[in-house]
């Protein structure tokens, strides 16, 4: 409700399903007008809330009429490899990550994690539907870890990297 009425919402992230662009214990703004007129886009930080109204955090890489898969650990997008910088390097000994070729329809967006060996996302659950999305994350505002302030992940500008 403080995001409806004042365009800002804050979260704390539990998970390591965005590491390293997010870390636990970092607290995030999110800014939840922006898609009131405008969709999400590919790159874009997001939180939307699940069909079971759970809140999750992750990277906007396929909107409305994308055809998507992966191979190897590379995502295409259209028939394009895409380069994700972000993504972290997998373990030792991973196994290859691969998804079955999907095309989005209107309105559906494809969220994937940055960890994409322990993430939540629509490769497992689907894509998103717009009106799930509850805002763009911005920036890191503070970060925690245990009982230590980590001072080097904040302030930190996400929106637009």
């Amino acid at each position: 409700a403080r995001g409806s009425l004042l365009g800002y919402e804050l979260y704390n992230i539990p998970s390591v399903a965005m590491s390293p662009t997010l870390q636990q214990g970092d607290h995030i703004v999110v800014d939840a007008w922006r898609y009131r007129d405008d969709p999400p886009s590919i790159g874009d930080l997001v939180v939307y809330r699940t069909p079971d109204g759970i809140n999750m955090v992750k990277r906007v890489v396929g909107v409305p009429g994308d055809a998507l898969e992966m191979r190897e650990r590379v995502l295409w997008r259209n028939g394009m490899p895409v380069d994700e910088p972000y993504v972290r390097t997998p373990e030792p000994g991973a196994r290859p990550l691969g998804m079955a070729p999907i095309t989005l329809n209107a309105d559906e967006f494809f969220v994937l994690g940055d960890y994409r060996d322990n993430s939540l996302d629509s490769r497992m659950t689907g894509p998103v539907e717009r009106d799930s999305f509850v805002g763009r994350v911005e920036f890191i505002s503070f970060s925690m870890t245990g009982s230590a302030v980590q001072w080097d992940r904040f302030p930190r500008q996400l929106a637009g990297e």
